[in-house]
C-alpha cells in the first residue's frame, strides 16, 4: 500500500503538546491531601510520643 501513497487514518504520529488536564489537577490534588494528612499525623505522634523518643513513632 505504501507504493500508492494511500494515507490511512492513524498512520502517522502526530505529536502533540501535553495539556494539563482534570487528572492531573485531581492527581496534584490528592498529593496535596497525602501530604497534609502525614503533616497532621507527624504532629499527633509528636504529642503522645514519651519525651526521650528520637522521632515521633518510635515504640515504647
Amino acid at each position: 500500500m505504501s507504493q500508492y501513497q494511500t494515507r490511512l487514518p492513524g498512520g502517522m504520529r502526530v505529536r502533540k503538546p501535553s495539556t494539563l488536564n482534570i487528572y492531573t489537577g485531581l492527581s496534584l490534588l490528592a498529593l496535596l491531601i497525602l501530604i497534609a494528612g502525614a503533616a497532621y499525623m507527624w504532629m499527633a505522634a509528636m504529642q503522645v510520643a514519651p519525651t526521650d523518643a528520637a522521632h515521633p513513632f518510635m515504640l515504647r
